[in-house]
């Protein structure tokens, strides 16, 4: 198995497609070492490798959302990497932003590159809306970071983009359950 890990791997170098990327997403979570292997080229590799991986460890994700809990503390790290290209924090925010919180000292990491996303205006909007929800999602036990956020987004909301706008009122709903907003 791991010998057609390296091979499909090596056809994302010539090109990325969605079948290329959900083939190795479905190859990937089919075993440890070939998680291992996918999580592991990411963290050596450069661009532009380092984000058709992310792509695919995003699908990983999707076919198994369990599959990356023992790699959340390494993609934290990568994830708060100042020099990361926007397809990578792009990604790493969607992961994030469907976690559940367990209390890991790697999501405080989370929840600061997350804020530093959403106050930097220079993020896609995608990202922008996963980091908001990342904030939301890990922040649940903080109502200190949740306020934050919520003064954040209603200070923003008029003015942004209906993606920022549906995710942004999504978020201000919940808080408002919660008395918090």
């Amino acid at each position: 198995m791991q010998l057609e890990m390296k091979q499909i791997l090596k056809s994302l170098e010539a090109r990325q497609t969605l079948n290329i990327t959900l083939a190795i997403a479905k190859l990937a979570v089919q075993s440890k070492s070939n998680l291992d292997e996918l999580v592991e080229s990411f963290i050596k590799t450069k661009s532009p490798m380092k984000e058709r991986i992310a792509w695919c460890i995003s699908h990983c994700f999707d076919l198994d959302s369990n599959c990356l809990n023992p790699y959340l503390p390494v993609l934290s790290d990568i994830y708060m990497d100042k020099k990361n290209h926007q397809a990578v924090d792009r990604n790493l925010s969607r992961i994030f932003s469907l976690v559940k919180p367990k209390g890991e000292p790697w999501e405080e990491i989370v929840i600061d590159k997350s804020f530093k996303i959403i106050y930097a205006n220079d993020y896609p909007i995608a990202t922008v809306c996963n980091a908001m929800l990342a904030i939301y999602n890990l922040g649940t036990n903080h109502h200190e970071i949740l306020h934050e956020l919520g003064i954040y987004i209603q200070s923003k909301i008029i003015d942004e983009k209906p993606a920022f706008k549906t995710r942004g009122n999504y978020i201000i709903g919940e808080l408002r359950k919660k008395k918090l907003a």
